[in-house]
């Protein structure tokens, strides 16, 4: 999934790449501030083993800004959406990617300026 991103980049990264972290709300606040901020630093790791040059900034919301529900209409748990605010925002210009992982899998879904659609 990361090496798609740097692919994108075909040779010229940007000048600056934000890497953000998000959790579910399984554990307390402070183990998820701490998870959100590894996940975004392993991610943003990866990027500058890729492309040295890179500028990047990570850091992690923890549980703060979910994407998902994580709770059914009936009070039940949303595995669905546990699963959607477990993830790392990669941003760059008006690019911004979600890499979302659910278990063993990945994807990407990338948000492009209107010009480059």
């Amino acid at each position: 999934m990361l090496d798609e991103i740097v692919k994108r980049w075909n040779g010229k990264p940007p000048a600056t790449v934000t890497v953000v972290g998000h959790t579910d709300s399984v554990a307390d606040d402070a183990h998820n501030q701490t998870l959100s901020e590894q996940r975004a630093k392993a991610v943003a790791d990866y990027l500058t083993s890729k492309v040295p040059s890179l500028n990047v900034q990570s850091s992690g919301k923890g549980e703060s800004e979910p994407v998902a529900s994580e709770t059914n209409a009936d009070g039940s748990v949303n595995e669905a959406g546990k699963a959607a605010n477990r993830h790392v925002d990669v941003r760059w210009g008006l690019v911004r990617t979600i890499v979302l992982r659910s278990h063993a899998t990945a994807s990407i879904h990338a948000n492009q300026p209107p010009s480059d659609r």
